[in-house]
């Protein structure tokens, strides 16, 4: 195995890939901090037809907590809100609050469950201004460690007074037992508590999740979901979620926990239109659902929003991710018309990075992976929080916003982190991506891999800036022999335009395989040792190393081998992914 200096050649190309992936970066100023607890799209707060962003960070100021307002179009801070002695955790949830005091300007909702301005961790949550920054409204618990605050959200008019109402959960209150939970619904005109709603059985923490909905039942106003994820209606700590009519609090669905210890209900949103009856439909998280013996590999479900029906299940595949801890609404990502979901898996551990965490697109139509962002250090927890529904860029796709709150920055341990990933969809690079190697046998096989994998079923490999990789090229599963190769690479992730007939029937390739092309080149050819290269190799199998880039980068790879000992076939292509 071989060390090359990489970084040489490619430092020179990099302005070759366009734009990064990363659209904007918040960090945390303080150890501790845990910014990206909470993060949320706001809408346009101050004018300049692009959303804006909130994010909450609640161990900052000294334990006390805070918020931030940032422009989603060039990330200047508009607006900081903090916690006081009384009011610990102020930020550990964040929220669109809708249009509250009627000015023309979305308002925001933030939660502090640990205040104990009326009662020791009573909880609070508050209602600002997108406009002034002004708080509108102070929602406080008043019975010791009820955490009212853990979830808050902006529910629509749903007492159609022409102003915003909004939720809040308060999933340790005792009303209808000990830590049955309990979801409150203020109005936004006046702060008055507009229902209750209590939840079903003792321990169920019924709120803690909360999140508003479209009109589920037809009766022209916004219902509401929320979570009890201890909620033991079918096995214990199953958990469940309800849908409730937003016009009296009265219960509309509910939607069971099936499995021990799942948590099911630990976090809700609403999923869109996913199946185009014209109605909102419902996500529902699991992340400590236990999947094919994995434990806490977690998973996501997608209700009908019209009677319930179980649309979709998307599971976690290894044990540990913790998928659907948080997770939002997309609008259509892959363009077919249906909107799509963003997930967070925060305890995944992607290329070894232990806890580093990782989000995820998936269609809602079909389940299929379409995109996902890694944790860039081990313990980052990237995914913690995830919000969908805005476009900072201007190119008509939602951008991704991620909370990675237990990632280390130059201002310390755990400052944590928010970012903006660009949510253009990167194309499949199927079919040429298979390539053709042990064709008409058993193939194809894929020979081509970084970091041991071939990247399906995106064909994108990540790997987390400074991080080692390693290129190698397998032993054709048709050829006994050492096999010859050649590797082409092309500089970002290559779409239809680069896809090339190659000669001689050799095959189809996903790279534009032309000298002109100024993307592309030839990393290394073992048929012709003399010729253009960027390295030396030597036939199969073979591999390379190196210790890691300092900056975002794509490269997409295919080449040609010898995959029998007489027949030259494509290889399949693999993305390395650095971000």
């Amino acid at each position: 195995m071989k060390t090359i200096p990489l970084i040489l050649i490619l430092q020179g190309l990099l302005a070759a890939q366009g734009s990064p992936l990363v659209l904007q970066t918040f960090t945390g100023s303080f150890p501790s901090a845990l910014v990206g607890s909470s993060v949320a799209y706001l809408g346009d707060v101050d004018g300049d037809g692009v959303t804006d962003i909130a994010f909450g960070a609640p161990l900052d100021v000294s334990g006390r907590g805070s918020v931030s307002i940032h422009s989603g179009a060039t990330g200047a801070p508009l607006s900081q809100f903090s916690g006081n002695l009384t009011g610990p955790h102020f930020g550990i949830a964040v929220a669109p609050a809708g249009d509250v005091d009627a000015d023309g300007v979305p308002d925001l909702i933030a939660g502090a469950d640990f205040n104990s301005t009326l009662a020791p961790m009573g909880g609070a949550a508050f209602v600002y201004s997108g406009s002034t920054g002004a708080l509108l409204h102070a929602f406080h618990g008043q019975t010791s460690s009820s955490q009212l605050g853990q979830a808050v959200a902006g529910v629509g008019d749903v007492d159609g007074d022409g102003h915003a109402d909004v939720a809040v959960g308060v999933p340790l209150d005792d009303t209808s037992g000990l830590n049955a939970g309990e979801v409150r619904v203020y109005s936004g005109n006046t702060g008055s508590l507009l229902y209750a709603i209590q939840g079903g059985s003792p321990g169920a923490r019924l709120g803690r999740s909360v999140a508003g909905l479209g009109d589920v039942d037809g009766d022209g106003v916004p219902d509401l979901v929320a979570g009890a994820p201890f909620e033991d209606g079918g096995p214990a700590m199953s958990g469940a979620a309800h849908v409730y009519s937003g016009a009296t609090g009265a219960l509309i669905l509910s939607l069971p926990g099936d499995s021990t210890g799942q948590q099911f209900g630990r976090a809700v949103a609403a999923a869109g239109d996913v199946n185009g009856d014209g109605v909102d439909d419902i996500l529902v998280g699991a992340p400590f659902e236990t999947v094919s013996s994995m434990p806490q590999a977690g998973s996501l479900r997608i209700y009908s929003g019209v009677d319930g029906t179980l649309l979709r299940t998307i599971q976690g595949e290894g044990p540990n991710l913790r998928l659907g801890w948080s997770m939002s609404s997309i609008l259509d990502v892959d363009a077919d018309g249906f909107a799509d979901i963003l997930v967070g898996a925060p305890h995944d551990s992607p290329n070894g990075l232990t806890f580093a965490g990782s989000v995820r697109i998936y269609s809602s139509a079909t389940g299929a992976l379409l995109s996902q962002f890694v944790g860039f250090s081990a313990g980052a927890a990237s995914g913690m929080s995830v919000a969908g529904r805005g476009d900072i860029n201007g190119d008509g796709i939602c951008d991704p916003l991620v909370g990675a709150p237990n990632e280390t920055t130059l201002h310390g341990v755990a400052s944590g982190v928010v970012r903006v990933y660009s949510g253009t969809f990167p194309p499949h690079l199927e079919p040429c991506a298979a390539g053709n190697v042990g064709a008409g046998t058993a193939g194809p096989s894929d020979v081509l891999v970084v970091n041991g994998s071939s990247g399906v079923p995106t064909r994108i490999v990540d790997v987390g800036i400074g991080q080692p990789f390693t290129i190698g090229v397998a032993q054709p599963p048709t050829n006994p022999f050492p096999a010859d190769f050649a590797l082409g690479a092309f500089i970002g992730l290559a779409g239809p335009s680069e896809v090339t007939t190659l000669p001689f029937g050799i095959g189809t390739s996903c790279l534009p395989a032309t000298s002109g092309d100024p993307g592309y080149f030839i990393l290394t050819n073992n048929f012709a040792p003399g010729s253009p290269q960027l390295m030396t190799s030597t036939p199969t199998p073979w591999a390379t190393t190196h210790s890691g880039l300092p900056f975002p980068f794509t490269l997409t790879l295919q080449g040609v081998i010898r995959g029998t000992p007489a027949v030259v076939q494509v290889t399949n292509a693999v993305a390395l992914r650095i971000q």
